[in-house]
C-alpha cells in the first residue's frame, strides 16, 4: 500500500524543527552561550515582568542566568520548574539544552486548562512482565491508567511495527469518544520519519488546541532558533489538518523508549481544547517510563532465552554435520531440518564453491535477483528481510518466492558466500484505520493538498506477501552464520 509520493515528500520536507513559531498557550526565549537574548517570541512581555528588561539582543536578567547555569551541557538536557522562582512571574517553566548550546526558556501556565479534568491519582509502577499475554494486559492498564489520569477521550497505545507502520494494541475511550480504532493499522506515513525523530527526542508532545493561532518568534535575524526539543513548538499545517479530519482538538503523545529505539506512542485524543499541568505531565511522563522500563527489563529477558536456546540448536547441527563428513554430506537431512527450525518454505546456500536447495526451489533468475537484493546491502555483515519481494527486490521476476531473508558470510579462504530461507505467498487481510492508498485530496490554501479524511476500519486481502520474519528465526540465521564460517574454511 502506497500514499501519493509528493504528499509523502511534502511530510517529509517540512522544517518542523525551524517553524519560527510557538502555540499560543506558553512563551518563549532563547539565550545564546553568551547569555544574550537571541530570540524571543511575540508575547513574551505577557509573561514576564516589564522591569526585567527582556528584549532581543540584551543580556538575559540575572534571575533567568542563575537558571541558566543549573542546565547541564548536554543537547536535550532539562530542567522543569512548575513555579519558576522568577519575582513577579506565576508560571511553569522548562528549560532545555539545544544543539548549539543555546538555552530554550518555555513559559507555560501553572494549571491546566480543563475545569473537569480528573485529579492525577496515583502512580503506578510496573514490574518485570513474565510473558507477551502480561504485556499486553500491561498496554491495556497503561492506557487506563492515562485516560483517567488525563481526561483525554481517548488514549492509544501506538505501536511501530517492523515496516514502519503502526497498528494500536490498547485503547481505552471516554464516554465522549466515537468509534474504535484497537487492531488497526496506520500507513508509515501517518507519521513520516521527520516526525518520529522529534518524538525520540522529547518526552512528551502536547498539543493543547490545534485551531489556535501561532504566537511568531522574533530574533537578531532572519533565522529561526532549534525547536527540536521544545514541546512549544508550533503545530505543522499538515498535522493540524490531519488532527482536524479525526475529529481531534487537543492532544498529547508520550513516546515509549526502549534501549533508545521508539517501540510505541502513548497518544491521547480530546475532541475539544485540553491542556495539561506541568506536574501531571511529569506524573504521565513517570508512568510511561515505568512501563517502558519493564517492557525492556522483559525483552532483554526473552533475547538472552532466545539466545540460550539458539546456542543449544547450533550445537547440535554442527554436530549432525561433523557426523555426517561435511556440510555438503549432510545436506539431504540438515537441509529438511533447517526448514523446520526456521519455519521456511525454502533455504539456499551458496558455500563459495556449491549451490545448495532444499524445499521450495528457486529458478536461476529468482536467484539471480535475490543475490542482487542481498549484495545491495553496503553492512555485509547486516541481515536483509522481506515480506513482499515484488516490491522490495529490483528485477524480481514471477516467482512463488514471496518472502526472503538472508545473510552474507566470508569463508577463511576469502570466497565469498550466502545463506537465504524462502518463504510462499500467504493471503493476508489487514485492518486499516481509513484506505491507506486513497490518494491525498485537493485542497484551498497553502497546504494545497490535505491528508485523507476517513479514518473508518477498512480491510485490505494482501497478494504476494509471505508472513513475517519472526525475531528468533532472525537470531537463528546470526548464529547459523557463525557455524558456516567455522566449518567452511
Amino acid at each position: 500500500m502506497t500514499v501519493t509520493g509528493g504528499f509523502i515528500e511534502q511530510c517529509e520536507q517540512e522544517q518542523l524543527h525551524l517553524s519560527g513559531a510557538i502555540q499560543s498557550h506558553g512563551a518563549l526565549l532563547v539565550a545564546c552561550g553568551a547569555n544574550i537574548i537571541s530570540h524571543a517570541s511575540a508575547n513574551i512581555t505577557d509573561w514576564l515582568p516589564d522591569n526585567q528588561g527582556i528584549s532581543v539582543g540584551r543580556p538575559l536578567p540575572d534571575s533567568l542566568s542563575a537558571l541558566a547555569q543549573q542546565l547541564k551541557p548536554e543537547p536535550g538536557s532539562r530542567l522543569r520548574f512548575v513555579n519558576a522562582p522568577l519575582d513577579g512571574c506565576h508560571c511553569s517553566m522548562i528549560l532545555t539544552r539545544s544543539k548549539d548550546q543555546s538555552v530554550v526558556f518555555e513559559l507555560l501556565p501553572v494549571e491546566g486548562s480543563d475545569p473537569e479534568q480528573a485529579p492525577a491519582g496515583r502512580l503506578h509502577y510496573f514490574r518485570g512482565f513474565a510473558s507477551n499475554d502480561e504485556t499486553q494486559r500491561a498496554r491495556e492498564q497503561l492506557t487506563e491508567k492515562v485516560l483517567q489520569a488525563s481526561g483525554f477521550d481517548r488514549v492509544l497505545y501506538y505501536h511501530f511495527r517492523q515496516d514502519g507502520t503502526g497498528e494500536v494494541l490498547a485503547e481505552s475511550v471516554g464516554p465522549a469518544a466515537q468509534g474504535q480504532y484497537l487492531g488497526l493499522r496506520f500507513p508509515a506515513s501517518d507519521i513520516p520519519k521527520i516526525a518520529r525523530d522529534l518524538y525520540r527526542q522529547s518526552p512528551w508532545r502536547t498539543i493543547p488546541d490545534a485551531p489556535a493561532d501561532n504566537i511568531g518568534i522574533f530574533g537578531r535575524d532572519d533565522t529561526p532558533p532549534d525547536l527540536s526539543y521544545v514541546d512549544l513548538r508550533s503545530v505543522s499545517p499538515v498535522h493540524r489538518a490531519y488532527m482536524h479530519n479525526m475529529g481531534v482538538v487537543g492532544s498529547a503523545a508520550f513516546p515509549v523508549m526502549v534501549a533508545r529505539e521508539l517501540v510505541a506512542l502513548i497518544s491521547c485524543h480530546a475532541g475539544r481544547p485540553l491542556r495539561l499541568s506541568l506536574p501531571l505531565l511529569n506524573m504521565l511522563n513517570d508512568q510511561v517510563t515505568s512501563y517502558a522500563l519493564a517492557l525492556k527489563e522483559f525483552r532483554t529477558r526473552e533475547r538472552m532465552n532466545l539466545l540460550s536456546a539458539v546456542r543449544s540448536r547450533t550445537d547440535y547441527w554442527k554436530h549432525r554435520i561433523l557426523e555426517a563428513g561435511g556440510l555438503v554430506e549432510s545436506w539431504d537431512s540438515i537441509g529438511k531440518r533447517l526448514l523446520e527450525e526456521f519455519g521456511a518454505d525454502g533455504v539456499v546456500l551458496e558455500t563459495g564453491q556449491e549451490l545448495l536447495q532444499a524445499g521450495l526451489q528457486a529458478e536461476p533468475e529468482t536467484l539471480e535477483a535475490l543475490a542482487a537484493w542481498l549484495c545491495s546491502e553496503t553492512n555485509e555483515r547486516a541481515l536483509k528481510l522481506s515480506d513482499h519481494l515484488q516490491a522490495d527486490c529490483p528485477d524480481m521476476p514471477l516467482s512463488e518466492v514471496a518472502g526472503a531473508m538472508a545473510l552474507r558470510f566470508r569463508r577463511a579462504d576469502g570466497l565469498d558466500g550466502y545463506c537465504m530461507f524462502l518463504a510462499k505467498e500467504e493471503t493476508q487481510e489487514v485492518a486499516w484505520g481509513g484506505r491507506p492508498d486513497k490518494p491525498p485530496e485537493d485542497g484551498q490554501g497553502p497546504l494545497g493538498i490535505t491528508p485523507r479524511r476517513s479514518f473508518e476500519r477498512w480491510l485490505e486481502t494482501r497478494m504476494g506477501h509471505s508472513g513475517p520474519w519472526p525475531e528468533l528465526a532472525q537470531l537463528k540465521l546470526y548464529k547459523f552464520r557463525e557455524l558456516l564460517v567455522e566449518l567452511l574454511h
